[in-house]
């Protein structure tokens, strides 16, 4: 998931579904910002979630509900790393995200 995804959202109810095929943790990531504004590592993140794993390429991951949602005035991008802090994406295929809202 190294590429990033874009969407307006208003504040509303949602969920995101995240399953993470890396043989490691990876770390998602979401912006208020435009895609093409957000530099991983630099751009302050709306939110961050530690996505696990089973420590092989099994799967493992997270559903989370927003009963509220989480308000994103301006839009919805997200991006993966492997390390809480860091710059640098899991490969190819690893992370599927899916993020759902009204």
């Amino acid at each position: 998931m190294r590429t990033s995804i874009k969407r307006r959202l208003q504040s509303r109810p949602g969920r995101i579904h995240v399953v993470n095929f890396d043989a490691t943790p990876v770390y998602l990531h979401l912006y208020d910002v435009a895609q093409g504004g957000v530099t991983v590592g630099t751009t302050g993140e709306k939110c961050s979630f530690a996505v696990p794993s089973q420590g092989d390429a099994n799967g493992a991951g997270f559903t989370m509900q927003f009963p509220h949602g989480i308000e994103f005035s301006t839009a919805i991008t997200a991006a993966c790393t492997t390390a809480i802090g860091g710059t640098s994406g899991p490969g190819t295929n690893e992370v599927i995200l899916n993020i759902g809202y009204e």
